[in-house]
């Protein structure tokens, strides 16, 4: 038999698994000869990848042995009390056990409610078979904050049932904090019981000039209310372009107790009739969809807003948080970073931190940008950057906007250039905007939504009656 139909025969499953697959060498043996053929059928020594592996096929197929793997609650495996703790053996690291959690939770469940069960201090109350109401230390409803995306979303419905984690189906979650009890206001706020922030799954993007299609199907059936679910998800996608569909089905019926528990009969007249073991007004469907496309340009969108900070060697870089933590494989201040420092950093294990210069190279003046100073002193030198880009390129004026939080940066940077647009933003109250939106001859002022209230829009309305408006 030629090499070829070696191959060939291995294509097949019943062989590649069976007796004549034994007569050859696995791809591990293959590679282990290549790197030293002294090794060929020793054991390898453990790695974290099998560790993480074992785990979690112990937590799908036999949770009860879990209690066999030791758990260090460390940042790394590199500091010092994870050393003592694990005495030189291999340990799992808390986050790797709250990560296969989630994904447990994610194959098991089709609540997206219950996924938070498994965080110190988050617990979940049963509503139905569907949508689980999320609690933090007790407190739920709006005495919690929920964060999708960084977008705030509340429960529907008059009686606050549909929660708004029902919106989100698990297998489309990529990952999901608690922060048990009063939270800083960069962290979401104006909440006594706590903050869930959700996660979702982000676009990937090919890394080469050759395109790439992958998909995911998957469902789910339980026997006592016969609940079927099923979701599909098809992405493709170029180096700049990814186009992601996402579809969920849920549906049920009413589900039994244990037992009897009440008598059998109607449930109510004409709405049928009901086992005493079966519990009226249980039954759910739902569908989500979900389709996202990423390359604002292509798309033909009038504008983009971007962040910008100045890093410790000069350069302005284009980041949205101050600090690396959430988003990167780094922390402490992005401003307390030089640009080679930076320059390593990997966003979402992926993506590289761009400057201001390669933000603007790369829009070339088509659409509208809008840059936020984000950090401190950061307007002479975006000044400084642009009139370079004015005067060379297809960048002018009329294409920026310049908005902050920071009015004396609005301020510095007015002085400095009347000519490009200003936007006052603001989280207190809008009229209090109103005198340095004047001073600045701001075009725009962007508020809080929550911070317009009805009195508010009034006397906003009012002011441009009399055409005192800027």
């Amino acid at each position: 038999m030629n090499k070829q139909e070696v191959l060939d025969k291995l294509k097949i499953d019943e062989h590649y698994y069976g007796d004549f697959g034994k007569q050859y060498l696995s791809n591990s043996d293959i590679s282990a000869l290549l790197n030293n053929p002294l090794a060929l059928g020793q054991q390898s020594p453990p790695s974290a990848a099998f560790l993480v592996g074992g785990y979690f096929h112990t937590a799908i197929l036999e949770p009860n042995k879990l209690n066999k793997y030791k758990v260090v609650k460390s940042s790394t495996r590199n500091t010092k009390a994870y050393k003592d703790i694990a005495g030189g053996e291999l340990c799992l690291l808390q986050h790797e056990v709250d990560s296969i959690e989630l994904m447990r939770e994610k194959i098991m469940s089709n609540d997206s409610g219950k996924l938070i069960n498994n965080f110190l201090g988050g617990n979940s109350i049963n509503n139905g078979g569907f949508s689980s109401l999320p609690m933090i230390q007790g407190l739920s409803d709006d005495r919690i904050k929920i964060k999708i995306d960084g977008m705030d979303l509340i429960a529907s419905c008059a009686n606050h049932m549909n929660a708004p984690l029902s919106y989100s189906d698990p297998v489309n979650i990529k990952n999901i904090s608690v922060l048990a009890g009063l939270s800083a206001v960069d962290q979401g706020g104006d909440n006594i019981g706590g903050v869930i922030k959700i996660d979702t799954v982000k676009p990937i993007f090919a890394v080469d000039e050759n395109p790439i299609f992958f998909g995911e199907v998957g469902t789910k059936y339980k026997s006592n209310n016969k609940a079927m679910s099923a979701n599909v998800s098809l992405n493709s996608s170029n180096q700049d372009t990814a186009i992601s569909y996402f579809v969920s089905y849920v549906k049920a019926d009413n589900y039994f107790a244990g037992g009897t528990f009440k008598e059998a009969g109607l449930a109510a007249p004409d709405r049928g009739y009901l086992d005493g073991d079966e519990v009226g007004s249980s039954a759910y469907k739902n569908q989500n969809h979900q389709l996202s496309i990423s390359k604002a340009i292509n798309l033909g969108v009038d504008g983009v807003e971007i962040d910008v900070f100045r890093c410790a060697s000069g350069e302005l870089v284009v980041f949205h948080d101050k600090t690396l933590e959430k988003l990167t494989n780094a922390s402490g201040y992005i401003e307390q970073l030089d640009l080679d420092s930076i320059r390593n950093i990997k966003v979402l294990d992926h993506y590289t931190i761009p400057t201001l210069d390669e933000v603007l190279d790369l829009i070339d003046g088509r659409i509208l940008l809008n840059i936020e100073l984000k950090g401190t002193q950061t307007a002479l030198i975006t000044n400084q950057l642009l009139q370079r880009y004015f005067e060379g390129t297809k960048w002018s004026p009329d294409k920026i906007i310049i908005s902050s939080f920071n009015w004396e940066e609005l301020e510095i940077f007015y002085q400095a250039n009347s000519n490009v647009p200003i936007a006052i933003l603001t989280e207190d109250d809008p009229l209090d905007a109103i005198a340095i939106g004047k001073k600045l001859n701001a075009i725009a002022i962007n508020p809080d939504y929550k911070s317009l209230d009805k009195n508010n829009i009034e006397k906003i309305f009012k002011l441009n009656a009399r055409k005192e408006e800027f």
